[in-house]
């Protein structure tokens, strides 16, 4: 008897086999449909979870805001901008010679710059904060959007799920909450180098966002060497030429503030403002460690060139290889590390890269489904984030002060020299953030290069018998 025959056999008759079929297809059927239901309604369940995360994350800070208006609700930094745009009513001379705002200090950005202020003056100060908070917030949702489809999470439910949740911690990292204290521009000009960064190679666009970030402060310019290393010509060209336009605009709209700012008032000393020095704890560059350690003199800018010359190669190298493996999150990452890692000033508030650096971290260990790295990347976002704490205006721990939320470097004695007069302890609590990061940066420059000759012999591997066979065709056909 056939195989056909066999089997039609245990089912007694060709009509009672297909009917037993059919029941079987409908049995799948119904439990496929039960696995699609129960899936459907877990995905509804994480996704109201994490809405509710959001919301409550959201509430706090509106919360906040509403109880200490006088610190949180300040935004030093942008009324600084909003002075200075304001200032070129009365001619083009103050921009960039006096200082401005609540906590005068110095407007440092290029004239475009001034000119996006300027424009949004009629807004008046309450419209420019509620403006700029309603914007740093749908940032910091992007960025986290932005970077999960980097890597490889398609649009859905999911993903909208994982964006609420992952910026609902998002918004209590130090360098976030600090950005919406001092109504700071860092989450925006992220979202633009993101989201440029995130464009298919083929696209036009692909540069214009860098040049506009690069443009509006000049330290995004480091992503368009990213895109050299990367070979991306054309993005390149494309942003170089976006910021030249920048400036050309600037020149061409003011153009004795412009000629200011170029030649002039472009480089800022250690003195910011007769209060903040680089030597500050808020200054978490590798300009800032060097001089809480060396102070001031030879040893310390020579320690402070030699630090930025690895950290630019070797970060910057790390880089391009991450992008080459298809890792472009990670590349650009690593590339926006170098930045803040070398640039002379990197306040608490610049490091919003830290955004997508928490993204990779859960993401990774949600692919492999791994404890160890799911505590990790919860560490990081510990040793990160805004905690509760009653401090004065130096560091010291102060009952009679409001309860806010305060990043680790803050315990480190602060202002006034004190920085330079820190224990063992403050000295590590007062660069947890640089320290933070440049353990991560150094762990992936190792992993990738550690990994790069074995992924070579591999590659070399796979293409010797190919090569071996395209050399037997020749002599093969030779002989015959």
């Amino acid at each position: 008897m056939s195989a056909l025959g066999r089997g039609w056999g245990r089912g007694h008759s060709g009509l009672r086999d297909s009917d037993h079929g059919d029941s079987g297809l409908k049995d799948s059927g119904l439990k496929d449909s039960g696995l699609k239901d129960s899936g459907l309604l877990a995905g509804r369940i994480v996704l109201g979870v994490c809405a509710a995360a959001y919301a409550l994350s959201l509430g706090a800070w509106v919360w906040l805001v509403r109880a200490h208006p006088d610190t949180q609700w300040l935004m030093l930094d942008l009324a600084t901008m909003h002075d200075a745009a304001a200032s070129l009513r009365h001619g083009q001379d103050r921009a960039y010679t006096e200082v401005f705002g609540p906590f005068p200090g110095p407007f440092i950005y290029p004239p475009i710059a001034a000119l996006v202020f300027y424009v949004a003056l009629p807004l008046g100060m309450t419209g420019l904060k509620i403006a700029m908070a309603a914007l740093s917030h749908a940032a910091v949702l992007a960025a986290v959007w932005i970077s999960l489809g980097m890597l490889g999470r398609r649009r859905g439910s999911g993903r909208v799920a994982a964006t609420l949740g992952l910026s609902a911690v998002a918004l209590w990292l130090e360098p976030v909450h600090k950005t919406l204290m001092f109504g700071q521009v860092g989450l925006l000009l992220m979202v633009l180098v993101l989201a440029d960064c995130a464009l298919p190679d083929r696209s036009r666009l692909k540069g214009a966002g860098i040049g506009l970030a690069t443009g509006l402060k000049l330290t995004p310019g480091l992503f368009v060497v990213y895109l050299l290393l990367t070979r991306r010509f054309r993005a390149a060209a494309t942003a170089a030429a976006v910021t030249a336009a920048t400036m050309v605009v600037g020149w061409a709209a003011i153009p004795r503030a412009a000629r200011q700012y170029w030649f002039d008032s472009m480089w800022v000393g250690d003195d910011i403002n007769g209060v903040i020095t680089l030597a500050h704890a808020i200054n978490q560059s590798l300009k800032g460690v060097t001089m809480r350690v060396f102070e001031t003199g030879a040893a310390g800018q020579a320690a402070w060139l030699a630090g930025a010359v690895v950290a630019a190669v070797g970060g910057m190298a790390a880089a391009r290889e991450a992008s080459v493996r298809g890792l472009e999150l990670l590349g650009v990452v690593l590339c926006a590390g170098v930045t803040l890692f070398v640039s002379p000033i990197s306040w608490q508030h610049h490091w919003v890269w830290a955004v997508p650096v928490l993204v990779l971290a859960a993401d990774l260990a949600w692919r492999r489904r791994d404890r160890v790295l799911a505590v990790g990347a919860a560490l990081y976002a510990g040793l990160i984030a805004a905690w509760p704490m009653r401090l004065d205006w130096y560091g010291h721990w102060d009952a009679s002060f409001p309860l806010e939320p305060y990043g680790l470097i803050w315990l480190g004695p602060h202002e006034g020299g004190r920085e330079f007069r820190w224990n063992a302890w403050q000295f590590v609590v007062g660069n947890s953030l640089f320290a933070v990061h440049a353990a991560l940066a150094v762990a992936v420059c190792g992993y990738l290069w550690s990994t790069r000759t074995r992924r070579r012999m591999r590659t070399r591997a796979a293409a010797v018998p190919v090569a071996r066979r395209a050399r037997r065709v020749p002599y093969g056909l030779a002989r015959r």
